[in-house]
């Protein structure tokens, strides 16, 4: 078992795996596709989106002459302005400003041709067989996933009801970033049922499924914060299956995705606290363990529970209450340094929460057990 794998990641409640449904055709592609030919798809067709938002600016209906169709001929070569690729991003024309959106960028094909008509559909107007986008508008994208953030905010039956929809809605919006960390989301809340019930196979595959939707979130754009956050939580999770070695390679991977996501969103308190945990973790290893470790993630050698406690309290600040977990890792910090009155304090807050996901009630459980030695 690595490092990390004491790590917890259980905050957002929990769902139950549901069957999606879709047409055969769709069906029959993913079943013969494997997770990482999809995400190459999903991203090669969004940067097709972004080079047909950039040269419909050289399109006009009266402008349609030699130039302009050479102009889109040399689009798709190699090595032309429009079509160049550095790594999993684009140069020239295809360069996303700073800041926005993936969902904002990628446009379906009906947005894109606004104020331009095709010769194709010049052809089909006076026989009213114009060609229809194959694509959703954003505003049903939009309404759709605020259905499904309202159903996570919910019951466990909301939240189950919440996560087949999105598999529902998979084949249609592949390629948008804001429905992709929803799903990765959604089975790391599936994944932590299947732990309850020792369902171990059927965890691991949700968990590297969650991975790669995250991992599709960051390719399609890296500045969205979310799929770099739910990116490191599924790495700490597949620290439960690999090697000390492995592990501690992942755990790389978690600080650095984790601090790239709170440099993106640094007033969400659950990241705070999940970077505190993280330093906590660490700084509770052995001498020798801790040095190595602190080596390896370019962290102060200096490094203790104070550390994370200040991320804890950060995060209290941002968000006063927002989860029980909060308070209980505080306790520990306080445990740690021997200052049990602050524990104490720290343990009965943790207690006062109801509690709604699993982690939350057995943080719950474990702080009434604590109260008793303590107090």
């Amino acid at each position: 078992m690595g490092t990390f794998s004491k790590m917890f990641w259980r905050d957002f409640g929990i769902g139950v795996l549901v069957g999606a449904s879709t047409s055969v055709i769709i069906q029959s592609i993913f079943a013969r596709s494997s997770a990482s030919e999809l995400r190459q798809l999903r991203v090669a067709v969004a940067d097709l989106q972004r080079e047909w938002k950039a040269v419909r600016g050289l399109l006009t209906p009266d402008a349609i002459d030699g130039d302009t169709v050479q102009t889109l001929r040399n689009a798709r070569r190699p090595g032309s302005s429009i079509s160049k690729r550095e790594g999993n991003g684009v140069t020239g024309y295809n360069e996303r400003p700073t800041g926005s959106s993936s969902d904002e960028e990628d446009l379906d094909f009906e947005e894109a041709n606004e104020g331009f008509t095709s010769p194709f559909q010049q052809l089909g107007k006076g026989s009213g067989q114009g060609f229809e986008s194959i694509s959703v508008s954003q505003e049903e994208l939009m309404s759709f996933l605020s259905e499904i953030d309202e159903l996570f905010a919910g019951s466990e039956t909301q939240q189950e009801e919440a996560l087949r929809r999105l598999l529902a809605k998979e084949s249609q919006f592949s390629s948008k970033t804001d429905f992709l960390w929803r799903l990765a989301r959604a089975k790391v809340l599936v994944s932590e049922f299947c732990r309850v019930q020792g369902n171990d196979e059927e965890r691991r595959r949700l968990v590297f499924e969650a991975r790669d939707d995250a991992k599709t979130v960051i390719d399609l754009n890296e500045e969205v914060a979310e799929g770099h956050k739910y990116y490191a939580i599924t790495q700490g999770i597949i620290t439960d299956w690999v090697s000390f070695t492995e592990a501690a390679a992942l755990g790389k991977e978690y600080k650095t995705h984790m601090e790239r996501a709170i440099e993106l969103k640094p007033r969400e308190p659950y990241l705070n606290h999940l970077y505190g945990r993280f330093l906590f973790n660490i700084a509770n290893l052995g001498w020798m363990q801790r040095k190595a470790a602190v080596m390896m993630y370019s962290l102060p050698q200096s490094l203790s529970v104070d550390d994370a406690l200040t991320w804890f309290n950060k995060a209290e600040e941002l968000q006063p209450g927002f989860s029980n977990l909060n308070p209980f890792y505080s306790a520990k910090c306080c445990i740690a340094k021997g200052e049990t009155d602050a524990a104490v304090e720290y343990l009965q807050q943790t207690i006062s929460f109801p509690g709604k996901s699993f982690e939350e009630k057995e943080v719950r459980r474990q702080a009434e057990e604590l109260l008793l030695q303590y107090q």
